[in-house]
């Protein structure tokens, strides 16, 4: 836990009190810590040196928990309280994340914002003034409300999981703060002509980003999911990519015949694991978006002018450009929907606007029927 100071007792430990004083002195806190039969790490408030406690009545209740679960007792109930954040934070990220797409992301945003600050404080200790004084910082910090909405979104899930799995038994604290609601929604997409001069100047950049890019405009896949994207994930004969772990569970992307070519020069057959788009340095899954795509679209001048993040050009701007054509194409929004892999409908309707012609259609058919009132 923050704070605590080892003694010379194995598994004891003392907090000096910032607010309580006993005997002209700050109070001093006395904590065990303990594994439980799994494995896991318990921490246990003793009590305060006000209250008589002390190194040695901290140590035999120690003993006490450790005897007591050798011979098969369950963890007390409070005792199943002290289990740190930082604790559950990593069981969750080596049982649930490990292997999804978004893994690399989510363990970076935990790392750098959430650890420093709760990694030894306990589930039960965090309350929801900590997470509004959090998200206060990590505004001051200049982060997005993007960023702040994920950064609240971990520890949220890792106290869901935490009482799922019965490692927490108390309150979950981002019940009690208001998350941000982020506009976030990309309205850039782009013409023909500028995906055709953003494909050429990739390809004269990188021949890798430049068949990334392609297939995303084709398929609408994100860059996440092409960067984890294996050769056992593609099934050229049904002309399917299974697109595991995705934001919304697994899907199907489809090939088509501009795709296909790119999918059949990077697969590697006889080799399910092998990764499509792998990192020229190590070979391993690339970790960031790298710098061809940004230098390709400023050699094209696509951002050249514009200071409203949701209309520059990123490479999510191809998965947004994907949907939009279907759209102006009158592609049904459902099905739209179901391509991009969208949890609900309300994440399609931002395309409704890009579907005129069904619209005019639509109110011609009650011109027609009023101008038959009319005759």
């Amino acid at each position: 836990m923050k704070g605590t100071k080892r003694t010379r007792s194995t598994g004891v430990y003392e907090l000096e009190s910032t607010t309580r004083r006993h005997g002209g002195k700050p109070d001093v806190c006395y904590y065990i810590t303990f594994k439980d039969a799994s494995g896991r790490k318990i921490w246990e408030k003793v009590g305060w040196r006000s209250e008589g406690y002390s190194v040695a009545l901290a140590t035999d209740r120690r003993m006490q928990r450790v005897q007591a679960l050798r011979h098969g007792a369950p963890v007390p109930a409070a005792a199943s309280r002290r289990i740190t954040f930082g604790d559950a934070y990593r069981k969750w990220r080596d049982v649930h994340l490990s292997g999804m797409a978004s893994e690399r992301g989510i363990t970076l945003l935990a790392e750098r914002h959430l650890l420093p600050r709760f990694d030894r404080r306990t589930m039960a200790g965090i309350k929801s003034l900590d997470l509004e004084t959090l998200k206060a910082d990590l505004y001051r910090d200049g982060l997005s409300d993007q960023t702040v909405r994920h950064v609240l979104g971990i520890i949220r899930r890792v106290y869901r999981k935490a009482l799922a799995w019965d490692l927490y038994d108390g309150p979950v604290p981002t019940a009690k703060i208001d998350m941000p609601k982020p506009d976030n929604a990309r309205l850039r997409y782009l013409t023909h002509d500028e995906a055709a001069r953003l494909l050429a100047a990739l390809r004269a950049e990188s021949p890798l980003w430049h068949d990334m890019a392609a297939l995303s405009l084709g398929t609408g896949m994100r860059l996440g999911e092409l960067l984890a994207l294996r050769t056992g994930q593609v099934d050229l004969h049904a002309g399917v990519i299974h697109v595991l772990d995705a934001k919304a569970g697994t899907r199907a992307a489809y090939v088509s015949a501009a795709t296909r070519p790119i999918l059949e020069s990077r697969m590697t057959p006889g080799h399910p694991d092998a990764l499509l788009f792998p990192s020229p340095r190590g070979g391993g899954v690339m970790d960031k978006a790298g710098k061809p795509f940004p230098r390709a679209v400023r050699l094209c001048g696509l951002n050249n002018g514009v200071t409203d993040r949701r209309q520059k050009v990123v490479f999510h701007t191809l998965r947004h450009t994907f949907a939009s054509w279907l759209a102006i194409d009158g592609v049904p929004l459902a099905v739209i929907g179901e391509l991009l892999g969208h949890a609900t409908m309300q994440m399609t309707q931002r395309y409704a606007k890009l579907s005129p012609d069904s619209k005019r259609s639509a109110v011609e058919l009650v011109g027609n029927a009023l101008r038959g009132l009319q005759s």
